[in-house]
């Protein structure tokens, strides 16, 4: 089965590297964070010169990871939503899909 995308949205690109971004950024700042955490309560070692227990990362994890991701992602839309607004320009843009899963929305 083909589905074939004519136009795509600069709102869908944007939802689309939200969610990728968002997700990816979660595991990697998470793991970052646990990280930081162990190191500087198992060992006299302080980073950026105060020693940090879990309770200090997980909030600086909770407000920096919908933050970093929202200005990223609006970066990376604003490059891609431009890169392929020029190349629209040019070419026709076309998508399609194979082996996508039918569902049903039946209510």
């Amino acid at each position: 089965m083909f589905v074939k995308a004519e136009r795509l949205s600069h709102l869908s690109l944007f939802k689309l590297l939200l969610t990728a971004l968002s997700s990816s950024l979660f595991v990697l700042l998470l793991l970052i964070a646990i990280l930081i955490s162990v190191v500087t309560y198992l060992s006299d070692n302080s980073f950026l010169g105060k020693p940090y227990h879990f309770l200090d990362i997980f909030t600086l994890f909770i407000v920096s990871w919908p933050l970093l991701s929202l200005f990223l992602t609006s970066l990376l839309w604003l490059l891609s939503a431009s890169g392929l607004w020029l190349f629209s320009q040019v070419f026709s843009i076309k998508l399609e899909f194979e082996d996508v899963i039918e569902t049903s929305l039946k209510q």
